[in-house]
């Protein structure tokens, strides 16, 4: 019995120590700062629409060299997010992100296909989470000088429009 509870509780801290590895590297992926914003939010829709069954088309649309480390960081967490939201909330089929160099400012786009809600009642106790999600996408853009626009509709689907400003010194 006492030998059973040891091998219990080995696989209990081995499995915790898997979970808190995955939440780090889902908060700070080293693909991030070995690769960039670009390869790394590839890797993750590719990883997301895996684990979830979900079809993820991702666009990636000018440059894409490396942009300073907070940029990089709240747009990879504000798409992690939205995909968050996406499994959550949706019910979608289909999800497309699309990420748009331009020389002023990064634009992002992720659209879904699935239950969609309506903005002005986002507050409903069981959309608490959604509100929550997308005030902290929100204030994370917002620290940059950025925002975040949503379009949704119920039984339409949701698209979230996010920009963030880059310096002149960022713009090739």
């Amino acid at each position: 019995r006492v030998l059973f509870r040891s091998h219990w509780l080995q696989g209990l801290a081995s499995g915790i120590g898997r979970d808190i590895h995955q939440i780090a590297a889902d908060l700070r992926p080293t693909a991030l700062d070995d690769l960039g914003l670009y390869k790394a939010i590839e890797a993750y829709c590719s990883e997301w629409s895996r684990r979830f069954g979900t079809n993820i088309d991702l666009q990636v649309l000018g440059q894409t060299d490396r942009l300073p480390p907070e940029v990089e960081i709240a747009l990879y967490r504000a798409i992690q997010e939205a995909l968050n939201n996406v499994v959550k909330h949706a019910n979608a089929r289909n999800v497309s992100v699309v990420l748009d160099r331009r020389k002023q400012e990064l634009r992002a786009i992720v659209e879904d296909d699935g239950t969609g809600f309506d903005p002005l009642t986002a507050g409903r106790p069981d959309r608490n989470s959604l509100k929550l999600g997308l005030s902290v996408m929100e204030e994370r853009l917002s620290l940059l000088g950025g925002s975040l626009a949503i379009e949704s509709e119920l039984s339409h689907g949701t698209t979230l429009f996010m920009t963030i400003p880059l310096a002149e010194r960022h713009s090739a």
